[in-house]
């Protein structure tokens, strides 16, 4: 069935405004929507399969700019079990379509989000997200990784609190100090 689907999703015109896709929050007939008019509260709702769909997708279509916000503002708020599908679809963004978004604050959030949870000794799967999303788009040798590794390269530590989560953050990437959890793979 995945695969019928996964066929067909390629011949759908945009896949995340398509009323022939719906998502289900309340698993009734009544109050389907489409992808692109999710509310970011009702992200939390959507099940494992449904995320795996959306970062199936994600791989044929890029990610509306809204709905790119709606997600990366749900991945640092989350410590979903979905992480690593939301992962995804952030990834494939970025590394496809960078210039649509702003990569630079994007990394900048997720260093600082990255560096306070490894301080705090928190949300060590959100952590562990983050090192592998950005380990992938700095192998990946686009736009957005040379973007990244020109913010390490520029990176001047000033000996404040959030310069200390993104040094934290920095070593974490490249030094590898921290054990990566990743059930996918």
């Amino acid at each position: 069935i995945f695969g019928l689907f996964y066929n067909q999703i390629g011949f759908i015109d945009d896949i995340f405004n398509d009323e022939n896709i719906l998502i289900d929050f309340n698993k009734t007939l009544t109050q389907k929507v489409t992808l692109n008019t999710i509310d970011e509260n009702n992200l939390i709702n959507l099940s494992t399969n449904e995320w795996i769909l959306i970062s199936k997708a994600v791989v044929i279509q890029p990610l509306p700019k809204s709905l790119f916000d709606k997600f990366f503002n749900f991945f640092l708020k989350t410590d979903s079990i979905n992480l690593p599908f939301i992962s995804n679809c952030i990834y494939e963004t970025l590394s496809k379509h960078s210039d649509q978004l702003n990569p630079k604050e994007i990394f900048m959030v997720l260093l600082t989000t990255l560096g306070e949870s490894l301080i705090s000794n928190q949300s060590f799967r959100k952590s562990s997200q983050i090192i592998l999303l950005l380990r992938k788009i700095i192998i990946l040798q686009s736009d957005a990784s040379f973007i990244l590794t020109d913010l390490f390269d520029s990176y001047q530590y000033k000996s404040n609190e959030i310069d200390q989560r993104i040094l934290c953050a920095i070593f974490a990437i490249l030094g590898g100090f921290v054990d990566v959890d990743d059930p996918n793979q």
